[in-house]
Parts: C-alpha cells; sequence; structure tokens
C-alpha cells in the first residue's frame, strides 16, 4: 500500500479567560498534559503578544482586556493555523455586538476550527444572555430567537431548555455528588443613625425614579445612586470617607457624624468569624463589592493575617512578585496563620478554587449580578470537596432595605438559569432550607425590572 502524508497542521488551543482564570489553566493543563505542555500567557503589551504569538504557542492564553487592543495579531495568527478557540467564562461576551469584546469575539468565531464555550453560569439576567454566547458557537444557526421574541414565561423557558439541550453539556452538583451548601441569610437591623439617613437617601431615590421611564437615558444616574445605597448598606463609614473624595458636595448633605458610624453588619461578621477562625481553627472568605470596604474589613482581621484580592491587584507570572493576585491567593492556602480572604466577586468570583482550604464564605453586600454571586459561592463549593464537609454561606442583609430587594431580584434571575439549564441545584443557592420546605459594582447589569423591585422594595 502506498500512503500520501498531508501537511495539516496541528491544532493549537487559543483560550480568552478573565486574569484570574488564568492560574486555573495553568493548573488544568499541568493536570492533564503534564510539566512538558505550558500555556504562554498573552500580556505585556502590543510587542509582547506580537513577539509570543511567533514563537507559534501550542497553547496559549488571552484576558478578555487585552483582546481588546490585540485584536488584529490575534486574526493573523488564526489565519493560517487551525485553532481550537476557547471562551472560559462565556457570559463575558453576553451583550454581543453591542459590547466591543463581544463585538471580536464573535469577529474571530468564523476562524477558529473548532469553537467552544465554558460557563457555570451563562445567563445571568435571563435567557437573552445566551443569545450571543450560542452565535459564537453557531454563526448564522443560532437557536435563541431574537431579543424582540423571546417569551420569559416559564413554560418558554423549559421550552428554550429542550431546544438547547443538543448543543451543551452540563454537570450539575447533584451528579457529582456535592452536598448542598448551607445557606443562612442573617437579617438584621440598622442602627438609629444609619437608618435615618438611609432613609433619606432611597426616599431620594423614588423620586427620581418616579419621573423615568423605561427608556430614559438618565438610568445611568440612577444606578450610581443604587451602588451608594449598596455601599451605604456595606458600611456608612466608608461610605461617607468614599463619598467625601469623590463627591464633596453631596457628602456636606450627609451628618458629619456619620463618617464614625459602623455597620450593624460588622458586629454580625466578626461573631461569625470568631466563631469559624478562633473556636474551629478553620479559614473564611468575605466577600464584598467595594474595594474600600475590602481594605477596611482586610485591615480589621489583620490579626488573622487577611489577605485581599480585588480589581486593583493584579496578575504575575514572577513567583517572587508577593503582591501579585496569585502569591495572595498562594499564602491564603498554604499559609497556616493566613486565616481570611477578603475578595471582591468581580475579581475573584471566577477560575480560583478554595474548596480545600475554606468552607465558610460570609457576604457583607451582594449586586444585582447573578453570576457573580453563584460563581463566587463555587470557589469552596465544587467538584474535589472532600465527603462529609459542610459548606456554609452567610449572607448579611439589612431589614427593609436595598439588600431585600436584590435579594429578590436574585431569586427570579436564579430560577430561569434553573429552568433553561435543567439544574435544580442552583436554587439551593438562593433559599434557605425552610423556605425549601414550606452586585464590579454591578452597574452595568442593572436593568428597569432590577429599578422596579427597588422602588416596590422602597414603598413597604
Amino acid at each position: 500500500h502506498s500512503f500520501i502524508r498531508l501537511n495539516v497542521p496541528k491544532l493549537q488551543l487559543l483560550v480568552v479567560a478573565p486574569r484570574n482564570a488564568q492560574i486555573s489553566w495553568d493548573e488544568e493543563v499541568f493536570a492533564c498534559l503534564g510539566r512538558q505542555k505550558s500555556v504562554v500567557r498573552l500580556e505585556g503589551g502590543r510587542e509582547r503578544i506580537r513577539a509570543k504569538l511567533a514563537n507559534n504557542p501550542e497553547i496559549a492564553i488571552i484576558t478578555y482586556q487585552q483582546l481588546l487592543n490585540t485584536e488584529d495579531l490575534i486574526v493573523e495568527f488564526m489565519l493560517d493555523r487551525k485553532i481550537h478557540l476557547v471562551l472560559d467564562e462565556s457570559h463575558r461576551i453576553k451583550a454581543g455586538n453591542l459590547s466591543r469584546q463581544g463585538e471580536i469575539a464573535l469577529s474571530l468565531s468564523p476562524l477558529a476550527f473548532r469553537r467552544d464555550i465554558i460557563s457555570g453560569k451563562p445567563m445571568p439576567q435571563g435567557l437573552s444572555d445566551m443569545r450571543s454566547q450560542m452565535e459564537f458557537l453557531w454563526p448564522g444557526n443560532n437557536p435563541i430567537p431574537p431579543q424582540g421574541q423571546l417569551d420569559a414565561e416559564q413554560e418558554k423557558l423549559t421550552d428554550s431548555r429542550d431546544k438547547l439541550r443538543p448543543y451543551f453539556v452540563r454537570t450539575t452538583k447533584s451528579e457529582l455528588n456535592l452536598p448542598d451548601p448551607i445557606l443562612s441569610i442573617r437579617r438584621i437591623e440598622m442602627g438609629p443613625t444609619q437608618q435615618a439617613v438611609y432613609e433619606g437617601m432611597r426616599a431620594t431615590f423614588a423620586d427620581q425614579f418616579s419621573i423615568l421611564n423605561s427608556h430614559d437615558g438618565a438610568f445611568a444616574d440612577l444606578a450610581k445612586q443604587v451602588v451608594r445605597m449598596i455601599m451605604f448598606c456595606s458600611d456608612p463609614g466608608v461610605f461617607f470617607r468614599r463619598l467625601k473624595k469623590t463627591d464633596p458636595q453631596l457628602a456636606a448633605q450627609f451628618p458629619a457624624d456619620l463618617e464614625l458610624e459602623q455597620s450593624a453588619k460588622l458586629y454580625e461578621l466578626d461573631r461569625i468569624v470568631t466563631r469559624v477562625v478562633e473556636q474551629q481553627g478553620s479559614k473564611v472568605v468575605i466577600w464584598s463589592s467595594f474595594i474600600d470596604v475590602i481594605e477596611m474589613i482586610e485591615s480589621r482581621y489583620s490579626r488573622f493575617d487577611a489577605v485581599s484580592i480585588h480589581g486593583g491587584i493584579g496578575t504575575s507570572d514572577d513567583p517572587n512578585d508577593i503582591e501579585s493576585r496569585e502569591s495572595r491567593i498562594k499564602k491564603f492556602k498554604e499559609d497556616q496563620n493566613c486565616k481570611v480572604l477578603v475578595a471582591n466577586p468581580a475579581a475573584c468570583g471566577e477560575g480560583i478554587s478554595l474548596h480545600q482550604t475554606a468552607h465558610d464564605a460570609v457576604y457583607i453586600d451582594r449586586n444585582f449580578n447573578a453570576a457573580h454571586y453563584l460563581q463566587s459561592i463555587d470557589r469552596i463549593h465544587r467538584r474535589g470537596l472532600s465527603p462529609g464537609v459542610a459548606t456554609n454561606i452567610y449572607v448579611l442583609c439589612y431589614l427593609n432595605s436595598i439588600d431585600e430587594a436584590v435579594e429578590s431580584r436574585l431569586k427570579k434571575k436564579i430560577a430561569a438559569m434553573e429552568a433553561v439549564l435543567n439544574d435544580s441545584s442552583i436554587s439551593k443557592l438562593i433559599y434557605e432550607p425552610e423556605d425549601l420546605e414550606s452586585f464590579s459594582s454591578g452597574v452595568e447589569e442593572l436593568d428597569f425590572d432590577d429599578f422596579r423591585e427597588i422602588v416596590g422594595n422602597l414603598d413597604r
């Protein structure tokens, strides 16, 4: 027999992922393929990325942010190669052509030999979030109807789930035999000063909302007010100090002694941290959407050698960079004296595994981004959890506040995810056991229904 050897280029892997996920790709490639396979990080600016691509890497990874400035380099790299293109945390492109990173991802899709998307929470707002992700996978053959044709009724969500089934594989937590996390929502009353100031803030918000409609461009101003209300409920003292820097005129309208006000949530947080760290000898993860709050809590628990991760903490492949995200995660995992990690779900809610290190997580605040909330829970509740280990989730929630509006909207968004993904384990993360028996800052995630939920909460 005679054979013809075809000069077919080998398949190369190109991953687009958030910064945090780069760490996990390093670990997983090593675990699956061995030390001889390394992941080339496409970072450091255009010229460094150009040079790395010129070396024809077999496995390369680039962040969504870097992709914005190097689209032409990536296109050139893909044109004459068989590229397996993977979007990790693919809900990042849910806005499709309405966002620059979505537009670039969709433009690269036809150039790929194979395409895959990875996302634990692919539809943080609703079914429409899936449309751009499916367009990436199947250009021109999208099974999700256009936005105007979507019906949010429950039976339509179930029908959409059936349509999507041939296109995705999902391993549910029940299939992994993971015990359900134990959710505890701690409902707390504000102190008198904080309550009085908050009443004024929500009255102002209600007045602003009453003159708007769903198409009004002034929603951006309302969104800022929402973020302020959430931050105020997180810690009024931190809120006031931040406001004095960013908007001194507005800060002058608040009582001066507000700077000394400490959130009642912090007293409850102290009780949880004391029990977990001092009495049980365990480690704990604390979540907040705000850098100022994160840094305040890190300082508060300096006696436990606390470390923090937020958007201002960069990644690095230099093992000697003690201030990098990687080194802080390593310290929390390996240093027995480091008992507390304080993090932002937007910065640390993806691509990091902490389930062998901590089994307790506390949310000082949450925003309207359901994906950030669920992904952050998954840091300590995931495959590989030791048998018999309980995962405890604590949510600190002020009574009669925007915290309750956030809770209500998250429940609705997560219920929609459950319907489409056919994964009943998702709802275990939004309802306490007795219920089952009977928010970056999150500005970009706010929609009209979010605002409407807030106003309904204000009228209670």
